[in-house]
Parts: C-alpha cells; structure tokens; sequence
C-alpha cells in the first residue's frame, strides 16, 4: 500500500509543470500574440463598434470631474462627502420648482 502511495505521488509530479516560470513566459507570449492578432470589430461606417450593454450603476465617473482636478486619492471621509453630493445631485424625487420642474425630473435616482 505505501508503494502505491509513493508512486501516486511521483506521478503527480511528474504531471506538474517543470517551472512556473516557463508558464508565465508562454502566457506572455500567448497575449502577445493575441494583441497583435486581434482587430476590434467596426461599425458599416467603419466606425468602432460600442454596442452593448452599458450602466451607470457606480459613481465612479468616466472622466474625473473638475472639483477633484489634482487630487489622486480621497480620504475616506472626503469619499464619503462626495458621495452623498453626488446623490443629492441625482435624487430627482423632490417637489420643489413647480409643477414643470416637477415633470421635467420624472424619474428619481432610483
């Protein structure tokens, strides 16, 4: 029975990768490959194509806005103003300004 487990053993080793290394090496070259090889699809017009599912669901915004130009980090107290300015921002579902306000917010953040 210890035979049968040593030689269990040995041959699970003798599967395993001889070098993580080599692993990393032919990954790289694998992406590489792939980088050169891979042409982004495109629009009749010839334009990129971008269609697809697109969210908003984070506040994390595309570009950084202007009140934060300069600025690499936020503490986390400073994350935490800017979060809740932004939410007031977005929340829609208040009733001041009139009926016409009111209807040009049809839709709160939610």
């Amino acid at each position: 029975m210890r035979r049968a487990f040593i030689a269990g053993g040995v041959s699970i080793l003798l599967a395993m990768p001889v070098s993580g290394a080599s692993q990393g090496a032919r990954a790289r070259a694998g992406a590489t490959t792939a980088a050169r090889t891979w042409v982004p699809l495109r629009t009749p017009d010839g334009q990129p194509d971008l269609q697809g599912i697109w969210t908003n669901g984070t506040l994390t915004p595309l570009e950084r806005p202007a009140e934060l130009a300069g600025k690499e980090f936020l503490t986390p107290q400073e994350a935490e103003d800017y979060q809740k300015r932004v939410l007031a921002r977005w929340d829609r579902d208040n009733r001041e300004g009139g009926a016409a306000a009111d209807l040009g917010r049809a839709y709160g953040s939610v």
